[in-house]
């Protein structure tokens, strides 16, 4: 979900019936100015085939829908936590 307080606009991206998506996190572009210049990741559990999808939003139009979904083999369990931690080398 993204909320723009300037504009009072709201909008969101919902996963299917039945899956489950985890805390998105916020990765920002290399060069970001802006808050909202970057990507979301967020975890997806798949409950028809028991495993978890890793996907992409666009921060700054969530409701299009993933930009990217990467499948993963296996299910991420629920309450998993992770960072976005740029590297500074």
């Amino acid at each position: 979900m993204r909320y723009d307080w300037h504009s009072d606009k709201l909008e969101r991206y919902e996963v299917p019936f039945g899956d489950q998506n985890s805390e998105p996190v916020s990765v920002p572009r290399r060069a970001a100015t802006e808050e909202d210049d970057g990507w979301l990741l967020c975890c997806v559990y798949r409950r028809v085939t028991h495993t978890s999808d890793v996907v992409v939003l666009n921060a700054r139009d969530v409701a299009a829908g993933p930009v990217a979904t990467v499948h993963l083999p296996t299910r991420i369990p629920a309450g998993f936590h992770g960072a976005w931690l740029a590297n500074e080398n």
